[in-house]
């Protein structure tokens, strides 16, 4: 401990050097530091360099060292080389409430430093607090800066007391001091945005309840608080009307708005745009704006936010690339709710890595899966080894696939829903999707180690029922490979693309040919024969395979059938030019 006290010291005295500071002696305490500023941008820069500093220390000790830190501006008195007045006991009362790892602002240097914060630093508002022996509540801010510790319980119990406008003029805990305000009281405490204070707004409603019978607490999170006396209000998405083909049906065309995804771009939308009106010319581009925008009401909102400058038809072109589109948002709200970036990227930043790795990964699934597709196509233990070359630091493993999913299905990342024929399945809002693949491209190799995992898997599920659809139980095969009808597609789509190696190429064609009978029978055959002859262009006759000989029947017949004989004759003559044998039975 000693070694990591002296370390401690010369990085606290280094850093305020480099930003003009001046390291003052301690006031009483052996592991504390007082340091002064003559430029509050020169404190807040030295505050993040230390706390950055310290969290990448090789540190000596059990457990890496946790440094509070407070900045406040006023005032002091220079006596004998050292620093005395109201504003050094404030910035003391500060630190005292601050966590390790944690830095905290008073409002007096937020507001000198908020203009020059840089593009990557902010100060979240913590709100108003009571300071130990200080008779004015202080605004207190927190600092935030890339790679330091961003989320700790702070200031929960006070922050609600402040709420409350309970003054805490003896210097009770915050706790003590709730928990006697709402004993006797009938009173709903309303708990928002939860999700980044999990523990300590669990921690404080068990406490409450239990001290206080009267007491109700409504939270909104994005995962249960897991209390015993909880119950859990899933929020769907808002209403949308049914789309066939893409197409609004008759219904909603009589009466659009009593759907909230509509009613409420329409209203958004007359907020910017007085002129804006629903017409049968566009209510069919904000019917599908709404649906490939999932109902999300902030994406509704931003959506809606560009109408004044291009229509919802030039929307509805756009809205593929979202996460540029949809940046408009009011200077207001928390950043975090100014853009649907931002809050994807909020929900993205609280899970845990291994949560992470594998919401990037369903991703790559299209239109939903089921529990054994994730753990044969995300685990990193399965046949395919590891995903992407060597892997992530902390691997997935097959066995540990249904207790992270069932995490982000808690935390609204992952849809849990039963399909017609009594399965389990999850799925990916399109949003998250996008945005899960977004994360994937960035990495190539693990990219294409993920989607050969898909394609595999999805050829080996369509087999059976390929076989199947060919007897009297056509209908029931049928409906299992409906139910994974964009996950075929998705599969066939990746072996064709441009750069597709042959292998890859291979496996698709494989798949296209095991699909022909099944897409006869579904009325699929215009787009099977589509891809079938892609992929025969993409793969050289040069080596003739079991796979390309079996396609090329598939096309022929699939030809024959759409009345093209003259088709079907040229992919025939191909075929009996193959080896002997090659058809099989």
């Amino acid at each position: 401990m000693q070694a990591a006290l002296e370390r401690h010291d010369q990085i606290i005295e280094s850093l305020t050097g480099q930003h003009h500071g001046c390291v003052v002696k301690p006031h009483g305490e052996v592991d504390s530091r007082f340091c002064v500023f003559s430029r509050a941008t020169d404190a807040v820069a030295a505050a993040a360099g230390i706390q950055q500093a310290l969290q990448e220390e090789p540190w000596p000790t059990p457990t890496p060292l946790k440094v509070r830190l407070a900045l406040h501006t006023g005032e002091a008195d220079l006596r004998d080389g050292d620093y005395f007045g109201s504003a050094i006991n404030r910035c003391a009362r500060l630190r005292a409430v601050a966590y390790g790892g944690q830095t905290l602002l008073s409002l007096a240097t937020y507001d000198l430093v908020r203009e020059a914060l840089g593009p990557d630093v902010d100060a979240r508002d913590l709100g108003e607090h009571r300071l130990k022996d200080l008779s004015t509540p202080e605004r207190i801010y927190q600092l935030m800066s890339p790679g330091l510790l961003g989320d700790f319980p702070s200031l929960v119990p006070q922050a609600v007391t402040s709420a409350m406008g309970v003054l805490n003029t003896a210097g009770r805990p915050p706790l003590q001091l709730l928990t006697r305000f709402l004993a006797s009281k009938k009173t709903l405490l309303l708990l928002d945005n939860c999700e980044h204070l999990v523990a300590a707004c669990a921690d404080l409603t068990d406490r409450l309840l239990k001290a206080c019978p009267r007491l109700q607490i409504l939270a909104t999170i994005r995962e249960g608080l897991r209390l015993a006396v909880e119950t859990t209000w899933p929020v769907p998405s808002l209403s949308m009307p049914s789309l066939v083909d893409g197409k609004l049906g008759t219904s909603g065309l009589s009466a659009p708005e009593q759907y909230e995804s509509i009613k409420l771009f329409v209203e958004r939308a007359k907020a910017v745009e007085p002129a804006f009106e629903l017409t049968e010319k566009n209510v069919e581009s904000v019917a599908q704006l709404c649906h490939r925008l999932d109902g999300i009401p902030l994406a509704i909102e931003l959506a809606a936010g560009c109408t004044r400058v291009l229509r919802a038809e030039q929307l509805l072109d756009r809205v593929q690339d979202r996460f540029r589109l949809l940046t408009g948002g009011s200077r207001t709200p928390l950043p975090r709710q100014q853009t649907l970036r931002a809050l994807v990227d909020w929900s993205y930043d609280l899970l845990s890595e291994e949560e992470r790795l594998l919401f990037v990964r369903l991703s790559g699934f299209a239109g939903g899966w089921t529990l054994e597709a994730a753990e044969a196509v995300c685990a990193d233990d399965g046949n395919g080894g590891m995903i992407g070359g060597e892997g992530p630091a902390h691997p997935l493993r097959s066995d540990n696939i249904l207790d992270l999913l069932g995490h982000l299905v808690e935390k609204s990342m992952v849809v849990a829903e039963t399909a017609s024929d009594g399965t389990g399945r999850y799925r990916l809002l399109e949003t998250l999707r996008h945005y899960g693949q977004e994360r994937l491209a960035t990495d190539g190799a693990a990219n294409d180690a993920l989607r050969a995992r898909h394609l595999k898997y999805f050829l080996r599920l369509a087999e059976e029922p390929a076989l199947g659809m060919r007897g009297p139980d056509h209908a029931k095969w049928s409906d299992r490979l409906e139910l994974d009808h964009d996950n075929l597609r998705a599969g066939l789509k990746w072996g064709k693309a441009p750069d597709a190696p042959r292998d890859r190429v291979e496996l698709a064609l494989h798949l296209a040919g095991t699909l022909y009978i099944p897409s006869l029978r579904r009325g699929f055959s215009r787009e099977a024969r589509k891809h079938l002859e892609s992929l025969l262009a993409h793969c050289s006759a040069q080596q003739p395979t079991r796979t390309r000989a079996r396609a090329l029947f598939a096309v022929g017949s699939l030809a024959m059938w759409q009345d093209r004989d003259d088709v079907a004759a040229n992919f025939d003559r191909e075929m009996q030019g193959s080896e002997p044998g090659l058809l099989g039975d």
